[in-house]
């Protein structure tokens, strides 16, 4: 018997893909505070001082690392990139070229700024969380939304 998928393909990318977002979004979701510029200067080169800063960035908003072979967005590549005084163009060479130095930015970053992923141990306590908005709705992109924002915070 398939299975039903709560989500259709587009519900799914709306809430996975890196939003685009105007002046304010990007000052809120993507400036760096001095104890991330100082993770940031410590790699060596333009192409991972920006690749390793829009890593930290993309964990925090949308709330995922970077796929290999992702594009973001240029106006975000732009804005982080002049926040640590790089050239936005450095980025196409780790977006292409750097997939092993990619994942262990991401592995690094979960561990020192204390990132963790969903898991068994979470489901009951978002659950509670999320019974509510459960209750309010038969729309599972509703639903999911709110996970994500649960998340998040």
């Amino acid at each position: 018997m398939p299975t039903r998928s709560l989500l259709s393909k587009a519900q799914r990318e709306r809430l996975s893909g890196i939003p685009e977002t105007d002046g304010r979004g990007m000052v809120r979701h993507y400036t760096l505070s001095e104890v991330d510029l100082e993770a940031v200067s410590v790699r060596r080169g333009s192409v991972n001082r920006l690749g390793f800063a829009l890593q930290l960035c993309l964990l925090r908003y949308p709330g995922r690392p970077l796929r290999a072979g992702e594009v973001v967005p240029r106006p975000i590549v732009e804005f982080v990139a002049s926040r640590i005084g790089t050239d936005p163009d450095a980025f196409d060479d780790y977006a292409k070229k750097r997939d092993t130095t990619r994942r262990k930015h991401v592995v690094e970053i979960v561990r020192v700024f204390g990132f963790r992923p969903f898991g068994a141990v979470n489901i009951r306590e978002f659950s509670r969380r999320l019974s509510p908005v459960a209750e309010g709705t038969d729309s599972g992109e509703a639903l999911v939304g709110a996970l994500v924002e649960e998340m998040r915070r």
